[in-house]
């Protein structure tokens, strides 16, 4: 008996014109922009509190190399936790959950992108969470 495809759930969203998916077991909310801590210096723009958890925030926007990002209240930011630790990742959009035929998954190990897929018509870059969460981890 032949085995049925497998779909995998993955949080889609957008970075300038890119469509983007991360597993959404690891996603703890989506939330729009909130009061960051300023870390100057740091690879990370600043840190967020999430139920009483310390978390870094990166700006996915700034990440890939993407112009001088706008930040406004509704800017989205996913917050994520990972076996590596938790981090809040700045979005243009969170978009939904994607429901990916594992057979259109093909892995791809470069820049922090694990694999690409199709789905509705656009390719979804899917990350790799865990290179993503910074070394220096605060939660």
């Amino acid at each position: 008996m032949k085995e049925k495809n497998k779909t995998l759930p993955f949080l889609t969203f957008r970075i300038g014109r890119e469509w983007y998916g991360i597993d959404v077991m690891i996603v703890v909310e989506v939330l729009q922009m909130v009061t960051l801590n300023l870390l100057p210096g740091e690879d990370t723009i600043g840190m967020m509190t999430l139920r009483d958890n310390v978390m870094p925030v990166i700006d996915l926007r700034q990440f890939f190399g993407s112009a001088e990002p706008v930040y406004t209240l509704e800017t989205p930011i996913i917050a994520i936790k990972g076996e590596a630790g938790s981090v809040g990742l700045i979005v243009d959009e969170a978009d939904d959950v994607a429901f990916i035929d594992s057979t259109t998954i093909t892995p791809h190990n470069d820049n922090n992108i694990s694999a690409t897929a199709r789905h509705d018509g656009k390719v979804l870059f899917i990350l790799d969470a865990d290179i993503l969460i910074p070394a220096n981890d605060h939660a």
